[in-house]
């Protein structure tokens, strides 16, 4: 458990991985709205 704490506070106190992780999140579901767009349009 405490390794798991450490990683954590490592992975809070570093904001450019936080960044990296909801830009790909955020990537992603743009992509996912793209295709629904993409598919309602053929529907």
């Amino acid at each position: 458990m405490m390794v798991m704490n450490n990683q954590l506070k490592y992975f809070l106190d570093c904001p450019l991985m936080v960044f990296i992780v909801l830009d790909v999140l955020i990537l992603q579901l743009g992509i996912i709205e793209i295709k629904v767009n993409f598919l309602r349009g053929i529907l």
